[in-house]
């Protein structure tokens, strides 16, 4: 039998990256979670089944705002798989929080049966952030214990990592997933079309999973590769109040570019 163990020196990171870790009880989130919460998604093309969804696996991403959930109701829906918020770096102080529902929705999401992933969304200013925020993954979770990688959440906040420039960005892209890659996972990045255009060199990306949102659209016309679409913030699934993040892995295996 094969054991893997990892290096001393990432078990004295990763204890390092625990003392770190703030629960959203002790910072003042209204400040600190501030990742675009815009209404882009009016719902229209879902309600009107005009979205083309052959020949992919229908999934979630939820965080704090679903508020609670009732994981088998969820499961009975017919979803396969939820990528989960754990965490996210303070929009302007940068300390490291974990969402307070994350433990909740990951244990009850596993034991309803449902395939697992975890995202986390970034403020890193520098390439030694972006590794603290893959280190705060590890830090939480178990590689063995998820379906997707672990993707990096990149979008419009107005917080510290707004300002940064497009070459930075990317390398923090790179170093967040490489990290994670170190530490026993497959890793990727979260964005919008207009973030992977215009804020992100995607093709300085390494071979990493691309995770793209893009609305009201039968099916994405972004030029570059991606792996899962988020079609709709409006989805409604049973089992989650209100609206919920729907998503689509594209056809065969995870990470198999069409």
């Amino acid at each position: 039998v094969d054991i893997k163990v990892r290096e001393e020196v990432e078990y004295a990171s990763i204890a390092r990256i625990i003392q770190l870790i703030k629960s959203e009880a002790e910072v003042d989130s209204e400040k600190e979670d501030t990742a675009n919460k815009r209404d882009e998604d009016d719902g229209s093309l879902l309600e009107s089944g005009g979205i083309d969804l052959e020949g992919g696996s229908i999934g979630i991403d939820v965080s704090r705002y679903n508020n609670e959930i009732d994981w088998k109701t969820v499961k009975e829906s017919g979803v396969e798989f939820a990528v989960i918020r754990l965490g996210y770096r303070g929009s302007s102080s940068g300390v490291l929080v974990e969402d307070y529902l994350f433990k909740k929705n990951y244990e009850e999401a596993r034991a309803a049966g449902i395939k697992v992933g975890v995202y986390f969304v970034t403020q890193a200013l520098n390439e030694a952030e972006a590794e603290e925020e893959a280190e705060m993954v590890a830090a939480l979770t178990e590689p063995s214990e998820l379906s997707t990688p672990v993707f990096l959440d990149v979008e419009s906040s107005g917080g510290r990592g707004d300002h940064i420039d497009k070459e930075t960005r990317t390398k923090n892209i790179n170093a967040f997933c490489r990290k994670a890659e170190e530490l026993g996972y497959k890793a990727g990045v979260y964005a919008n079309k207009k973030w992977f255009t215009n804020y992100i060199d995607a093709d300085a990306i390494g071979d990493y999973k691309i995770w793209l949102a893009q609305y009201k659209v039968r099916t994405p016309d972004y030029k570059g590769d991606y792996d899962i679409w988020q079609y709709s913030s409006k989805g409604h699934v049973d089992g989650i109040k209100g609206y919920v993040d729907l998503n689509l892995i594209i056809a065969g295996e995870m990470g198999k570019r069409q």
